[in-house]
Parts: structure tokens; C-alpha cells; sequence
């Protein structure tokens, strides 16, 4: 290359130089525009996997969790169970008289027993209203467990006997006794002096 005053003078071998420079240069912008595209892909793959590890990540951690409070109730139910056999156990040394007991008692934690005969009485003598008696009969029947109330009910039906209609009584007013009762209604007067 010769330079003048005002004009530059390049030859075709400073020209062909130049243009391989800018040639090589646009040849590693377009690798390294390339690489970074590359890059970027690995960086957004990186990302999604990281989410996705970070969310199976909490699922297990949930899990474990659930899995661990399972563990301690299925340990409390081991524990109630050893308790139980070991009551079953000492169970069997007992009576009979005093199994039955234990029975009964088991029995009288869930479930309330009313003696018949104290029922029929106690309506007999206690209860005169209607309206009491229906719901004396509804407090009965809901304390009758669900697997025997079919079998029941036709006792609490005899059980339970609505209260007859107490027979209206004379009244006395002044000396006359009225009584009205059925169709027909009785005045009688009486003559007798007051003492």
C-alpha cells in the first residue's frame, strides 16, 4: 500500500487481505453467535430441569412427611393392640362371673340399657300427657343402638303404651254437682245444709 498526498493506493493483494480479515471475523461472529444460541438453549434446559428436580424435591419431602405420621399412627394402634392382648391375656385368668362384668361393662360404654319393667312402670305411674309419653317413647328409641332397632321396636311399641284419658270427675260448686261427661251432661242439686 502507497500513500500520497491525497490519494491511498492499495493493491489487490492488501485487498484481498482485508476482505479475508472481515471474512474471518464474520466467520467467528456467526460461531460465536451460534455458541451463545447454544448456550442459552443449555441454560433454559438447566433451568427447567432444576424446577422440576426442585418440585419432585418437595413432592418427596411431602410424602415423607405423610409417611412419617402414618408410621407414628400405626405405632399408636401397635401399642393400643399389645395393651389389649395383654388385657385379653389377663382375661383369661379371670372367672366367669367376672368376664361377664367386663362384658357388660363394655357394653354400657357405648350403649345405655333400660329395664323393661322399670319402663312400664315408671309410665304408668308418671306419665298421664300424650306429648310426653311420644317423646319419652323418641329418647327411647334413639338410644337403641342401629343394629338392633329393627328387632326392638316392636318391644318399645308394647313398652311404650300411650296413657289412657283420665275419666272427667264430678265438679262441686255451691252444692251441685255437675258431670258432663260423654253425650249426655247430669245437674243434681243439693238440698243439704252446709256445716
Amino acid at each position: 500500500m502507497e500513500e500520497g498526498k491525497d490519494k491511498i493506493a492499495i493493491s489487490c493483494g492488501d485487498i484481498l487481505t482485508l476482505s479475508q480479515e472481515i471474512s474471518d471475523r464474520d466467520v467467528k461472529y456467526a460461531k460465536l453467535e451460534v455458541h451463545y444460541e447454544m448456550a442459552r438453549d443449555e441454560i433454559e434446559r438447566l433451568r427447567r430441569q432444576l424446577n422440576d428436580s426442585e418440585a419432585a424435591r418437595i413432592a418427596a419431602e411431602t410424602e415423607n412427611r405423610a409417611l412419617k405420621s402414618e408410621i407414628v399412627r400405626l405405632q399408636e394402634d401397635i401399642e393400643t393392640m399389645k395393651a389389649r392382648l395383654s388385657e385379653i391375656a389377663n382375661d383369661s385368668h379371670l372367672s366367669e362371673q367376672e368376664m361377664m362384668e367386663k362384658a357388660i361393662s363394655c357394653l354400657l360404654e357405648s350403649n345405655i340399657f333400660l329395664s323393661i319393667v322399670k319402663v312400664q312402670e315408671f309410665m304408668r305411674t308418671h306419665v298421664s300427657d300424650v306429648i310426653l309419653a311420644f317423646q319419652y317413647r323418641g329418647f327411647i328409641e334413639e338410644c337403641v343402638p342401629d343394629k338392633i332397632k329393627p328387632a326392638v321396636m316392636a318391644i318399645i311399641s308394647k313398652l311404650i303404651l300411650l296413657p289412657e284419658k283420665p275419666k272427667p270427675q264430678p265438679t262441686t260448686i255451691d252444692n251441685r254437682t255437675i258431670n258432663l261427661t260423654g253425650e249426655y251432661a247430669t245437674y243434681e242439686e243439693n238440698n243439704q245444709p252446709n256445716e
